[in-house]
């Protein structure tokens, strides 16, 4: 009997690890967190003010997202991800920031799917992930903006003279060259897409594209010029590469968030608007833009 106890109470142990290793966040091996998230799919509003506005989430708000999305006259978040992917011809349209609000929808729609497990949404992620993966610049970069322009030059030379584009990309201004164009803002949400789409499928398929990005993000921190290192505003990339540390249990991520975190410190002229007026482990005050000091 007593051995029996054993097992079940280990068993049991164990269903709990895993759970608290799929949370939203996962902060279960931090020696810093005193309570965790509880896994994704183990808990869900059913009735009350939170019922009721996650059942418009569910049934409205994410798929209207998505017709917004994929409709090139409303919206070209989507569309945008096709030409970089090669799946029809066109230009840019659009914000900077076009893609890292496509995967926070993206994220939010995992989200929903951990809960529901519809298989529409399920199939619609599959589908979507296979854009992105196409879109995705061998190296890891992954910003429309600067492919989208790289891959139309590479379209208009003929017999194939070599590689297009570099480290720096060939859009106006050049990747990270321009401190608005919210590269590592996209990347960020990229990351953070892919472990929740990971902690509710069990799937590797953006995870794998989102360590991709993640490599290049390390590696391209480690050779850019101060001037270059410096060009990031909207700091989702922090949650993002720590996100992925805690996902993948890869130590240059770490470090990597380190160095960011180092980085911001050696911003001139900041402002509060960006939360980068003095270096963050000396800000005692969350000022300015409201999106950018909740991620910080």
């Amino acid at each position: 009997m007593k051995k029996s106890l054993l097992i079940l109470s280990l068993a049991a142990f164990s269903m709990t690890l895993a759970a608290q290793d799929k949370g939203m966040v996962n902060t279960y091996n931090s020696k810093h967190a005193k309570i965790w998230n509880a896994d994704v799919s183990s808990v869900a509003w059913t009735d009350g003010f939170w019922g009721n506005r996650f059942d418009v989430c569910k049934d409205t708000m994410v798929m209207n997202m998505w017709h917004i999305m994929d409709n090139p006259d409303l919206c070209h978040a989507y569309r945008n991800l096709e030409i970089a992917a090669g799946k029809c011809e066109g230009e840019h349209h659009g914000p900077a920031f076009h893609d890292g609000d496509f995967f926070k929808w993206f994220e939010s729609m995992a989200a929903v799917y951990a809960v529901t497990r519809d298989p529409k949404l399920d199939a619609l992620m599959d589908e979507i992930i296979e854009t992105i993966t196409k879109a995705q610049r061998e190296d890891g970069y992954m910003h429309t903006q600067v492919i989208i322009p790289e891959r139309n030059k590479q379209a208009t030379l003929s017999n194939n003279q070599g590689l297009v584009g570099t480290a720096t990309g060939t859009a106006e201004g050049g990747a990270f060259n321009n401190r608005l164009n919210f590269e590592t803002y996209n990347h960020g949400h990229l990351m953070m897409a892919a472990c929740v789409h990971y902690r509710a499928t069990g799937k590797r398929t953006l995870l794998d594209v989102a360590i991709k990005a993640t490599d290049f993000l390390y590696n391209f921190y480690k050779t850019a010029t101060a001037e270059l290192a410096r060009n990031a505003i909207c700091p989702s990339h922090y949650m993002g590469v720590v996100e992925m540390y805690r996902t993948t249990g890869e130590p240059r991520y770490l470090e990597l968030a380190k160095n960011l975190i180092d980085i911001r410190g050696m911003v001139e002229n900041g402002t509060d608007d960006n939360q980068d007026r003095d270096p963050f482990r000396e800000q005692m005050n969350a000022m300015g833009h409201a999106v950018r000091a909740n991620y910080l």
